[in-house]
């Protein structure tokens, strides 16, 4: 079992649900990233350096995309909380697809372009 699956079983069913869908997600949205359970929390990473992250807590999930990510996304989050490292998704609430995919790319493409100088 891999590290983000042990992560994913520790979770009731709501919780378990929301993360596998953040999951399938980033995954999609990043599919040359590598998985792994870095800091630990479900991570892709690109080359050994943390891509995106996300986490369960209590009544929401976490995404993690990245300062810089977040900052260009600033409009785009009004209607999350949301602070310098992360934003929050209500467990109550449909995960916002089509802005997490938006914002795991643009994560990815700073990335790249920090790696490749």
């Amino acid at each position: 079992m891999s590290a983000v699956d042990e992560y994913l079983a520790q979770f009731e069913d709501e919780q378990r649900t929301r993360l596998m869908e953040m999951r399938a997600i980033v995954r999609a949205a990043a599919p040359r990233a590598r998985e792994t359970g870095s800091s630990r929390m479900p991570t892709l990473q690109l080359k050994d350096r943390d891509l995106v992250q996300y986490a369960a807590f209590g009544q929401h999930l976490a995404f993690y995309p990245g300062r810089e990510t977040l900052a260009a996304f600033e409009d785009d989050l009004a209607g999350w909380k949301h602070s310098g490292s992360s934003v929050q998704f209500p467990l109550d609430q449909p995960l916002p697809a089509e802005l997490v995919t938006a914002m795991t790319r643009h994560a990815e493409a700073l990335l790249r372009a920090a790696l490749t100088g």
